[in-house]
């Protein structure tokens, strides 16, 4: 009797450790793996209003909160197909419980710089960065913990965290960094603010851009040099965006012509040729009186760094 008793017991302890556990963590600080099928890394989380490119130029697609009276949570992660097929954004499942309310997440790709899309794929040995995001209200209370759960290759991983833990890592710079890749040498300069933005040699009529009425352009000068060996389009060239006073400003490529006699906002650099340029957002001239901090975040292919004024 005795020996039976001590049976039963030791195969209820094994069934319980065997069925213990629940699913693997997502480790939050460093490379997540799921072999043969994909690596991937934890960027940052946030709360937003949108999901957009990098690159604001010209028409774009970008995904907000349906409601005004709700926000976006938003989880961005970078993804590596280890298998040797395609790995479909649709492949990839995501839950929220936010403050014990589970959420879908919806599954953005960035394809490139310029462009986010609710449907893709990433090829064999190919990384592209994923945002997770669910809609939720305003007034959710965002310091508590929230448990996102990924599900891939058929099984469940699971993240706890807090929102301010997983801040978006920002990579600061200086005057003279230089951005480079094997097209274009993108070398900053100094913020400034302006009123009104001339090229370095105006003619008797020349283009210019003028701050709208109340508001002051913060603005980046930049250099421009084309490396690569064929013409090179500034059009969706370089990403900006200004933050100040706790919000987010959009920004855009002002750049001079081949004379610099004119400013435009986009034109063609010839093979070896450097044209002077200004990253610009406009934010209202009250802020600036303020002496509030601003600084400006500078993507270019694939490469973010920020400066300070």
């Amino acid at each position: 009797m005795k020996k039976l008793k001590l049976l039963c017991a030791m195969l209820l302890s094994f069934t319980l450790v065997a069925c213990g556990g629940g699913n693997e963590q997502i480790n939050a600080k460093g490379q997540n793996s799921i072999d043969g099928y994909m690596n991937y890394e934890i960027l940052y989380s946030r709360i937003t209003n949108k999901i957009e490119p990098a690159i604001l130029d010209g028409y774009y697609t970008y995904y907000k909160a349906k409601s005004t009276s709700n926000t976006l949570v938003d989880l961005a992660m970078k993804v590596e197909n280890t298998s040797d097929k395609e790995l479909a954004l649709k492949d990839l499942k995501g839950v929220f419980n936010i403050a014990d309310q589970d959420y879908a997440a919806i599954n953005v790709i960035e394809k490139d710089g310029a462009t986010v899309s609710t449907s893709g794929t990433i090829a064999s040995k190919e990384a592209k960065v994923i945002h997770m995001y669910t809609e939720v209200d305003l007034k959710t209370d965002f310091t508590q913990d929230i448990k996102f759960t990924l599900t891939a290759n058929e099984k469940d991983y699971e993240l706890t965290y807090k929102i301010n833990d997983l801040q978006k890592a920002k990579d600061y710079q200086k005057a003279g960094y230089v951005l480079k890749d094997d097209k274009a040498e993108i070398k900053l300069d100094k913020i400034t603010f302006a009123d009104k933005l001339n090229p370095s040699k105006p003619a008797s009529y020349y283009r210019y851009y003028k701050a709208t009425s109340g508001k002051t352009f913060v603005a980046l000068k930049i250099t421009v040099k084309n490396i690569g060996k064929a013409d090179l389009s500034s059009s969706k060239l370089i990403g900006a965006k200004v933050y100040a006073d706790s919000k987010e400003y959009a920004g855009g490529l002002i750049i001079e012509d081949s004379n610099q006699a004119n400013l435009t906002q986009s034109t063609t650099i010839k093979p070896g040729k450097t044209h002077t340029a200004y990253l610009v957002a406009e934010i209202p001239t009250s802020d600036k009186d303020k002496g509030i901090a601003v600084e400006m975040s500078v993507y270019y292919a694939g490469q973010e760094v920020y400066i300070k004024k």
